[in-house]
């Protein structure tokens, strides 16, 4: 009996040996088939779009990746799987590029000296939460990218997280791009410069002085698209220093008077194909002390000569004030006399002009939100969208990102804000207004039919346009794409390295000027599935599930299994006790 048994479980365990050695076998032996993989989750998150799969084909020279990731050991509970999202991602990225993408994973706390060699990279740990046994803590994780390509500098994503994992095959493919094109691409910016105070104006005028440049709300942006890699021309949009012919994306930030010759200028782009983005608004405001505390607000309008040129194809800048439910606190600074000494203070104001665009409101199919948190539009207006003009001219448009809900428009363009304007119960509501909006398609010709305009007089330093130029010889017109956002303050000064404000910025030139197969990379939602919040009752039905209830259940059936053994063996001996009465 006692040989039986131990020849059962010999079998046993070399069956079992048997099995594991065929299932390693056949896994080291199909994995390296490079068979089809299939992709069952509901999004389609672990299948690369086949922009990327068009970028990775196209490589000439490897590109090198290495994930710098703490082991999963000692990761927090919510990042356990990160590492294994990230490695799957490079492997079919790795797949489609035909070997000319090389990853390696590597754990930064393997020596010091890797440590403090990452830290000169401008890779370092980030805290995270950490939530462990029902207490809080923080911990220094490692999970970044370095992207190396021939003897250029590396580019990094410093941090890469379940929050960005959406966006992670654009961010990862717009990097690849940027560093494997062969020269920089050219970027035209114009920019509408602030007037002079006239009170300032006037001082220098009366003191001799010669007057002090206009000051220049956008002069961080070209060098913020220089440290990304384009060559970012400054234009003024006159006949000596116009467009250049080699430009694929033109910035219009703050555009405002604009005359016949400049619009038409603006069309040349669209017309041989090129991308313009318009970031523009019609209303500014102006905050003063109020008497008797806190501020009161006017409206100042602002001339839009875009507009005459966007009506053309079907969009055009509301110039009416937009108001949204959805709002922002600012910090509006002011002057306080206290006992005869003033001081200056910041005063939170918050209004419904200051409009927060966030959450659902962004459209995340689209790479130009990539890693946007969110965006201060502010004092910007609404789009006016004739989808049957749009149709008609043979344009197609996609919508970026919205208001809320909760917004509202006022009838006053100019004077001071009133109470019932700032009360949503007192407006008509309306839900989802565009902001952003890109059309595409090939664009109609406004001055068909009609000489092309020419430059104002007066410009007496400009040389003369050959007639090709002045008839605007060009070859039959192209499909272009034209981005038009209702507020330029997204990119001024003040407010350009808030929010999502650059990065928006330099999504928007990317996708649109490194080629059709970005913009095709559509952001993947890897939902992350949870429990929800657990309340205190749960929490203590749980304990005793686990301390005292699963542990009864076993004592008691170990109990009437001890019963049946003990029973069994009683009728055994009593078997065998009756079986030697008989002998």
């Amino acid at each position: 009996m006692i040989s039986k048994k131990a020849n059962f479980k010999t079998g046993i365990t070399i069956g079992a040996i048997l099995l594991i050695a065929i299932a390693v076998f056949l896994n080291r032996t199909v994995g390296n088939l490079g068979l089809k993989r299939f992709d069952l989750t509901q999004d389609r998150i672990y299948t690369i779009s086949d922009g990327a799969k068009h970028i990775m084909e196209s490589l000439q020279v490897p590109v090198q990746v290495k994930y710098y990731v703490t082991p999963e050991d000692e990761l927090p509970a919510g990042l356990k799987t990160l590492g294994q999202d990230v490695t799957d991602k490079l492997a079919e990225l790795a797949k489609a590029s035909r070997g000319r993408l090389e990853y390696q994973i590597v754990n930064p706390n393997e020596t010091e000296d890797l440590a403090e060699a990452l830290q000169n990279k401008g890779i370092r740990p980030f805290q995270v939460q950490s939530v462990e046994r029902d207490a809080v803590a923080v911990k220094l994780v490692y999970s970044s990218i370095a992207i190396g390509y021939k003897d250029e500098s590396e580019e990094i994503l410093p941090q890469v997280l379940p929050d960005n994992l959406a966006s992670l095959e654009y961010e990862l493919l717009s990097r690849i791009v940027k560093m494997t094109r062969e020269t920089d691409p050219v970027v035209a910016m114009y920019s509408t410069k602030e007037a002079i105070d006239p009170q300032i104006a006037s001082f220098y005028l009366q003191s001799g002085q010669p007057l002090p440049e206009p000051p220049d709300a956008f002069a961080p942006v070209p060098d913020y698209l220089r440290s990304a890699g384009y060559d970012v021309r400054r234009v003024d949009l006159a006949q000596g220093n116009s467009i250049p012919d080699d430009a694929q994306t033109v910035l219009l930030l703050g555009a405002r008077e604009l005359n016949d010759r400049q619009r038409y200028e603006i069309y040349r782009v669209l017309r041989r194909g090129g991308n313009v983005i318009v970031a523009t608004q019609s209303t500014a405001y102006d905050y003063a002390p109020g008497p008797r505390g806190g501020f009161r607000i006017s409206i100042r309008p602002q001339t839009l000569g875009i507009n005459d040129l966007l009506s053309k194809w079907g969009v055009r800048i509301d110039d009416r004030p937009l108001m949204d439910e959805q709002m922002a606190t600012l910090a509006i600074p002011s002057t306080k006399n206290l006992g005869g000494i003033r001081f200056q203070v910041n005063e939170p104001v918050q209004a419904p002009m200051q409009i927060r665009v966030l959450g659902e409101t962004l459209n995340r199919d689209l790479p130009f939100v990539a890693g946007v948190p969110e965006l201060l539009y502010l004092w910007g207006n609404e789009l006016i969208v004739d989808d049957a003009s749009l149709a008609e001219k043979g344009l197609s448009e996609t919508t970026l990102f919205t208001g809320s809900d909760h917004t509202w428009t006022l009838d006053k363009t100019s004077g001071p804000l009133e109470t019932a304007d700032l009360d949503p119960e007192a407006h008509a509501l309306s839900a989802r207004p565009p902001l952003a909006v890109l059309i595409e398609g090939t664009f109609p010709d406004p001055w068909e039919g009609q000489d092309v305009p020419a430059w104002p007089a007066g410009d007496d330093a400009a040389p003369e346009e050959t007639e090709e130029q002045a008839a605007g010889a060009e070859g039959p017109p192209q499909p272009g794409r034209l981005l038009v956002i209702g507020c330029s303050k997204l990119f001024e000064d003040m407010l350009l390295d808030q929010a999502g404000h650059s990065l928006f910025l330099l999504n928007s030139v990317d996708a649109l000027t490194l080629g059709d197969d970005l913009i095709s990379i559509r952001s993947k939602n890897f939902a992350a599935r949870t429990f929800g919040e657990v309340s205190d009752g749960k929490k203590l039905t749980f304990r005793v599930l686990n301390t005292i209830l699963v542990p009864a259940l076993l004592i008691v059936l170990g109990f009437g299994l001890h019963l049946r053994r003990r029973r069994e063996a009683e009728e055994y001996a009593e078997s065998f006790a009756q079986s030697g009465k008989e002998e």
